[in-house]
């Protein structure tokens, strides 16, 4: 094998590898923009499921003493018993359809909230999954890189271990800033540790 040959191959490698890590940083940028959206989301429906809570538990307590009175107006065999029994039975009929309708809104904010927390627990793991996959591209590029530029001069052993010790440093602090992006993202999803 000739090296220009291996030289394109490198070269051609290099090329792919980039936009494959470009796509995958793309891809985790557009999950955590979902994440956000969904976060946010779940922080409305935590501020609604209190008001819920209270808008059905006074609807229920008002059912009850409407069917407590309506109880009591059925033992009222008169002619003014019959109507005050008629008023009450349309009133608990109103209030007891706000009730139900209550109860079907209260448990569709429960199950919503429920399926974004497991979602939003799934989007961290799967956003950290693609940052991993895009920072082990980022060192085997460096590595390639080093190769190509190494291969294509040999004469400058120096200056190659020079700038390795410096990509080296370089990819200890973007994984270092890696893990602190990941950290915060937990801390702002679960809190601090």
């Amino acid at each position: 094998m000739n090296e220009q040959f291996i030289t394109s191959i490198l070269e051609n490698t290099i090329g792919t590898m980039i936009e494959n890590k470009n796509s995958i940083m793309s891809i985790a940028v557009v999950m955590k923009k979902e994440h956000i959206k969904k976060r946010d989301e779940l922080a409305e429906i935590k501020k609604q499921l209190p008001i819920a809570f209270d808008k059905t538990k006074q609807l229920r307590a008002k059912d009850l003493k409407l069917r407590n009175a309506m109880l009591k107006a059925s033992t009222q065999f008169t002619e003014e018993g019959y109507k005050s029994l008629e008023e009450l039975f349309a009133k608990v009929n109103e209030v007891h359809d706000a009730y139900i309708n209550a109860e079907k809104e209260e448990y569709t904010l429960i199950r919503r909230r429920d399926a974004l927390e497991l979602e939003l627990k799934q989007s961290i793991i799967m956003i950290e999954k693609a940052e991993g996959v895009a920072r082990q591209l980022m060192i085997s590029l460096t590595y390639l890189q080093n190769s190509l530029f190494r291969f294509n001069e040999p004469d400058q052993e120096a200056a190659h271990v020079e700038e390795e010790e410096g990509v080296q440093k370089y990819l200890e602090f973007f994984s270092y800033v890696e893990q602190e992006k990941v950290r915060i993202a937990r801390d702002i999803h679960d809190g601090p540790a």
